[in-house]
């Protein structure tokens, strides 16, 4: 029993972990450091039995536990971008039983991926993507529904074919009236 409290991922030590991580640092790189140390773990449980094993003590249940917790790891990081991507899929169900949801910005480069700039998405939130060139001068905004729509053809699209001409002012946040370019 004390074992599943050890702090590695799948086990319930490396899921608190990485809740208390996720209070300090974004929760993909939380997730991350978790199923590396699951990977640790199992290495060293790996390394434990194949040293019982040449003194002639082999321990099978240390070998299995071993393997579990490295094999594992990507099926963490698998569960964790299906809910990701679910989150994102249900935001719209998520603005219509909530009524509103907090806004946040990101910034993008053009030649990031789609899947790069999903992966920075929150969940419990709506997004916008302001996207900029090389100059950082802005050359659009991406939504995510434009987000969703190209990771489901090819999340390895540039994020910056996904905006269209720039308007002259800025989408305005939901719920706010539209305010006039200045002339």
């Amino acid at each position: 029993m004390a074992f599943n409290l050890l702090p590695a991922l799948p086990l319930d030590g490396g899921r608190l972990l990485c809740g208390l991580l996720s209070l300090r640092i974004r929760p993909q790189r939380a997730l991350t450091i978790g199923v590396w140390l699951g990977r640790l773990l199992g290495g060293g449980l790996l390394l434990i039995a194949l040293i019982g094993a040449i003194r002639g003590q082999f321990n099978l249940t240390l070998a299995l536990a071993g393997g579990y917790l490295i094999l594992s790891g990507h099926r963490e990081m698998r569960q964790a971008d299906g809910a990701a991507l679910r989150s994102l899929i249900d935001r719209q169900r998520e603005l219509a039983s909530e009524r509103a949801l907090p806004l946040e910005w990101l910034a993008a480069s053009r030649d990031a991926t789609v899947r790069d700039v999903i992966l920075k998405l929150r969940p419990r939130r709506a997004h916008m993507v302001a996207v900029f060139d090389g100059h950082m001068d802005l050359v659009g905004w991406a939504s995510e529904r434009a987000l969703l729509a190209a990771l489901l053809d090819d999340g390895g699209r540039p994020v910056g074919e996904l905006v269209g001409e720039l308007p002259a002012t800025p989408p305005a946040p939901p719920g706010s009236a539209p305010h006039a370019a200045p002339a």
